[in-house]
């Protein structure tokens, strides 16, 4: 009994120290419509500029592992590729609605 219950606390303590090991990419969430519909060009240009941060954060955490500032993501995702897909997203569907009112850049 004694030796299921350390091998069972053995497993249960990895488990634990490889959740902490997983690496957290932040990631945004696409606008909908109707966010978008209300923006106006200057708040367009602030969400671009947060993109553009949010990009610049997940290239940090790729290289070293986490961000400059220390700080972890509310947003976030285990993939890579799953954190730039939806930054690509946000940015394309910001950009449309930038277009689509006549903001200047």
């Amino acid at each position: 009994m004694r030796i299921g219950g350390l091998m069972l606390a053995a497993a249960l303590t990895g488990i634990g120290l490889t959740g902490c090991a997983t690496t957290r990419y932040p990631t945004m969430t696409g606008p909908s419509s109707a966010e978008l519909a209300g923006m106006t060009c200057a708040q367009l240009a602030t969400e671009e500029t947060a993109v553009a941060t949010t990009e610049r954060q997940i290239a940090e955490i790729a290289a070293n592992g986490r961000a400059a500032d220390g700080s972890t993501p509310i947003l976030y995702s285990t993939s890579r590729p799953d954190a730039d897909r939806a930054i690509q997203t946000r940015r394309a569907a910001l950009s449309e609605a930038a277009a689509a009112k006549g903001c200047s850049r």
